[in-house]
């Protein structure tokens, strides 16, 4: 399997886990504590590939470039930001940094 379409396939594993985990934390009782990372990386794929016609390998190629880059909180709030239609200027130099090289 190609590396770039691997961490997308472990991506989407990972949030089936963690959501399984979940479930099973709180049909125990227990405090959810886990990290919600899974879902806001299945949520940037999923959008990625919409909005790129479904290329995979691309997206996948920026996720890992994000993850380097960026931790969850930091991820977090720049999300945040770009829901509220404030997308800061650095990120979308990263990101178009980012798309070239992975276009290459």
């Amino acid at each position: 399997m190609n590396p770039v379409l691997r961490v997308a396939a472990v991506a989407r594993a990972r949030r089936h886990l963690v959501l399984s985990a979940r479930v099973l934390a709180q049909a125990a009782g227990l405090v959810d504590v886990l990290d919600l990372e899974p879902e806001v990386v299945d949520a940037f794929l999923d959008s990625c590939e919409r909005s790129s016609g479904g290329k995979k390998e691309l997206c996948a190629c920026l996720l890992a470039k994000i993850q380097r880059k960026y931790d969850f909180e930091e991820f977090s709030v720049i999300e945040a930001k770009v829901k509220a239609g404030r997308t800061p200027d650095d990120f979308v130099e990263f990101m178009g940094k980012a798309r070239a090289e992975c276009t290459k």
